[in-house]
């Protein structure tokens, strides 16, 4: 009996102590680095078989959860310690703990140049990179540009004060989407709407007649053509003379020169409030 007991104990105290062993052996398993608004996840995993009963999660940052496998997202950066609490079916628990690591965004910036023509027969839209990293340790590596035509631009070589451009051809509203990444994965994204109108081939004719030797006339016509604009309106400019708005489609302008000078004339067309 005494022999038997003796045995019973040695066996009781052998699968103690690879329980214990196990225990030590479990793991949260989870990304050591995140990037800031990315989903971090948090596993528990015990390596000796038992069953989890409950958990309980403290993400460092005043949130908690319950979940088993749980998931959380930081909104800011810095270094979060987690503590996990676990209870197991078999009445045990334990408590463990893990540091994750959230990295900062770089930060996103263009300067969107609508001093460009935005018609479709004369436009270049572009773009000015101002974006940063969010430290010098996390260099910005890539940018895509989506210009919503179906036309993209993909550099992994991108620097401030890049200037990318794209043209139109068909009159639309396009979204322009840009996203950038830096050297650990952490993205930042821009986006912007531009509005190309239709555009206004824009053409006129200048005579010259003279009155006399000393006397000249310099009438001017104008024979633009569109399609589908809608009440377009132009800006004549001629010699020193303050623009003059009229469309002069049906008739004719004239001035009459009496010294010899040169003069010159210009002529915009503008759909709504773009110069096409």
């Amino acid at each position: 009996m005494c022999k038997f007991m003796l045995k019973s104990f040695k066996r009781i105290g052998f699968i103690f102590s690879l329980l214990f062993a196990t225990i030590a052996n479990a793991e949260i398993k989870f990304n050591a680095q995140v990037c800031v608004n990315d989903v971090a996840g948090f596993i528990y995993v015990p390596t000796n078989g038992k069953t989890i009963k409950s958990i309980y999660w403290e993400f460092g940052d005043g949130f908690t959860s319950n979940n088993t496998n749980s998931v959380h997202i930081y909104s800011k950066k810095g270094t979060f310690a987690v503590k996990g609490s676990i209870s197991f079916t078999d009445g045990t628990s334990v408590d463990e703990s893990v540091s994750i690591q959230i990295m900062g965004l770089p930060n996103a910036s263009f300067i969107y140049n609508n001093f460009k023509d935005s018609c479709t027969n004369n436009n270049s839209v572009c773009l000015e990179d101002n974006s940063t990293p969010d430290n010098i340790n996390q260099p910005i590596v890539k940018k895509i540009i989506t210009w919503g035509d179906g036309n993209t631009y993909n550099t992994s070589s991108p620097y401030s004060g890049q200037v990318n451009c794209n043209s139109y051809y068909k009159a639309d509203k396009y979204k322009i989407f840009v996203e950038i990444t830096d050297n650990v994965g952490c993205i930042s994204t821009f986006k912007n709407y531009v509005t190309i109108k239709e555009g206004i081939n824009v053409n006129f004719q200048a005579t010259v007649d003279y009155l006399d030797c000393k006397t000249a006339k310099i009438c001017v016509q104008n024979y633009s053509s569109h399609s589908n604009v809608f009440r377009p309106t132009y800006a004549w400019s001629i010699d020193s003379l303050s623009n003059d708005t009229n469309a002069y489609l049906l008739n004719s302008k004239c001035l009459t020169y009496k010294a010899s000078k040169s003069v010159t004339i210009s002529l915009i067309g503008v759909n709504g409030q773009k110069w096409c």
